[in-house]
């Protein structure tokens, strides 16, 4: 086992930690769909969740318990502090089970576990609220933890049935808070019985599995089918405006294709682990004992070897799944890392002796550097995002509570009808920030009947260069003018387009010490929006975090 009581991996911990307690800094929302998350949830405990699959109105989603551990804070409070310390009980509680596993498998590498916390994926779903991925790695590393326990021989019976309660409650919760969450769950369960079936000669040492794992896992499998079953009665399918077309609107073929390489390549960036080195070694391992007849775990690994590439094939099934789709998220693969990453600690304790004797060799050394050049990078982003989150809920809870004092103030001094401005050129894109608006002064119980959100796509910008252009929105004195980060437009050029308007700046928040460090992504979208300005909803190659409102004159 490697040791962590050297410097170096004192300092590695210690500043994991540090990475991780910043989840509860400066906690606030941001204008996403938490705003849209909050107001149901103010509105209705469920979050109108459950109550919104019928057979009269059917979605193309199906996702019950979308909203599963914030329905339970909802119910206490509604401070962003407690909704982001259950966030971070979440990542803490997930890394000590993914750490208890190995030890259990005997794997050393246990820095291949802690470097989760730098994917791009878990900065994605544990710096912001909403995205339910954080429970899903959550559940699925106790649930490989419970199979675990349930494989020791001395495992009491008591304590058995508890874990087999907890499995089962998890395995449900799991398959309702995603749809994709039932190809963990079936390819996990299918192939660990065939791995451990009696026709199917595995190793030399074959796991003996007893009779309660065998009904945990014919359980999932039923379990995976009767999510199928429901997800096929209560969703209907949409080709032009379901969600699937939207996120990809491929209209052949071809097009297909050209987005699941486009997946494919975007998800060998931000997951190298999964993507490329896990496939690798999974089917190097396979060549070996299938062609060559080689045995190539050793020790305690023999007995686990049917866990470990059951939990490869887990993950790179979720993988293959997101790339036929041609859906590309930083933390769509979030789930598959508690089964990833423990297949990738087992196979790198077999090869990685041998890489190193034979690093100097150029098919060994060249895909080596590329790897660490895009582990550095999936640092880089993770860090990136991490302080997006941070600093832009953090301004925007400022921009909020001005905001709201304006509005107070309309409504009780003022009845003429009053114009909000939202810049933007994509008119799906400014009805979106308009109706989070609303979504989060519902929440607040701010009344908007006398507010008119507003906005104009005919021209480059939001509004004329000046007040008497006949193009555009007719302003008047006392419209508001709300400035919003990552729009379709920068905030540099909307303010310039602004100049020939007299306005009084009420707030603009500033972060001049924001800065990103680069990334491959930068150089992607630099190069897009190079070719094609139209290819991409945002125009900026690096993140704005600002938030500005000002009034005309």
């Amino acid at each position: 086992m490697i040791p962590i009581n050297n410097k170096y991996s004192l300092w590695f911990i210690f500043s994991v930690f540090l990475f991780q307690a910043a989840i509860i800094l400066y906690p606030g929302w941001r204008v996403d769909d938490a705003a849209f998350f909050l107001f149901r949830l103010k509105d209705n405990l469920f979050g109108a969740a459950i109550g919104g699959f019928s057979l009269e109105n059917p979605s193309d989603r199906f996702i019950p318990f979308y909203y599963f551990g914030y329905q339970l804070i909802s119910f206490f409070t509604f401070e962003p502090f407690f909704f982001f310390l259950y966030n971070l009980f979440l990542s803490l509680a997930t890394l000590i089970l993914l750490q208890i596993i190995r030890i259990k498998l005997n794997l050393k590498y246990w820095p291949v576990f802690i470097f989760i916390v730098f994917v791009p994926g878990y900065a994605d779903s544990f710096y912001q609220i909403v995205n339910p991925e954080k429970e899903l790695i959550f559940f699925w590393s106790l649930f490989l933890f419970t199979m675990m326990s349930l494989l020791v021989k001395d495992s009491k019976n008591n304590r058995s049935k508890i874990l087999i309660v907890i499995s089962s409650t998890l395995l449900i919760f799991s398959l309702f808070l995603k749809e994709t969450t039932f190809i963990l769950l079936l390819t996990f369960c299918t192939s660990f019985l065939v791995f451990n079936s009696k026709k199917f000669i595995y190793s030399k040492q074959q796991l003996q599995i007893n009779s309660k794992t065998i009904k945990t896992l014919y359980g999932g499998i039923i379990l995976s089918f009767l999510y199928l079953g429901l997800y096929f009665i209560f969703t209907s399918g949409d080709p032009e405006n379901g969600y699937h077309y939207i996120l990809t609107p491929a209209d052949s073929i071809f097009t297909r294709i050209v987005f699941s390489i486009k997946a494919l390549i975007l998800y060998a960036i931000s997951d190298p682990l999964l993507v490329l080195v896990l496939p690798t070694l999974f089917f190097y391992s396979a060549y070996q004992r299938i062609v060559l007849n080689k045995e190539i775990f050793v020790g305690n690994m023999i007995k686990y070897a049917s866990f470990i590439d059951a939990c490869a094939i887990s993950a790179l099934s979720l993988v293959a799944a997101y790339i036929v789709l041609g859906f590309h998220g930083f933390r769509y693969l979030l789930p598959a890392y508690p089964f990833g990453l423990i297949a990738l600690a087992g196979y790198l304790q077999i090869y990685l002796p041998i890489i190193k004797n034979y690093c100097k060799k150029f098919y060994i050394f060249a895909p080596c550097i590329i790897l660490v050049f895009l582990l550095i990078n999936s640092i880089f982003s993770a860090i990136n995002l991490a302080v997006f989150y941070k600093v832009s809920s953090y301004n925007f809870m400022q921009y909020k509570d001005v905001l709201i004092q304006k509005i107070s103030k309309i409504n009780l001094t003022n009845n003429n009808l009053v114009s909000f401005y939202i810049p933007g050129k994509i008119t799906e894109r400014m009805l979106y920030s308009a109706d989070r608006h609303k979504d989060i002064l519902s929440f607040y119980e701010v009344g908007i009947d006398q507010i008119k959100f507003n906005f104009n796509n005919s021209n480059q910008n939001w509004v004329e260069r000046t007040i008497e252009a006949e193009i555009g929105p007719k302003i008047k004195k006392s419209d508001l003018l709300l400035i919003l980060p990552n729009s379709t437009i920068s905030q540099e050029d909307i303010l310039s387009n602004l100049q020939g308007l007299r306005l009084r700046e009420i707030i603009h928040t500033q972060s001049p010490n924001y800065f990103e460090i680069p990334e491959i992504r930068h150089f992607l979208k630099f190069i897009m929006l190079s070719k094609n300005p139209e290819i991409l909803g945002t125009r900026m190659v690096f993140r704005e975090v600002d938030y500005a409102i000002y009034e005309v004159l």
